[in-house]
C-alpha cells in the first residue's frame, strides 16, 4: 500500500476545488491513479458536510 503525504493530498484537492482542473488532468500531473484523486475529493466533501 502506497502512503501519500497530507501535503500532496491537500494540494491535489485544493487544485480541484479551485476549478478548471479535471480529476484526470490532476492524476496525470501528479502521476497518481485517477481513482485515488477521486477518493480524496470525495473524502473531503464528506468531511465538509459534518
Amino acid at each position: 500500500m502506497v502512503k501519500y503525504s497530507s501535503k500532496l493530498k491537500a494540494e491535489v484537492v485544493g487544485e480541484y476545488l479551485q476549478g478548471g482542473t479535471s480529476m484526470q488532468s490532476l492524476s496525470e500531473k501528479h502521476n497518481l491513479p485517477k481513482r485515488q484523486v477521486s477518493f480524496w475529493i470525495q473524502k473531503y466533501r464528506l468531511s465538509e458536510k459534518n
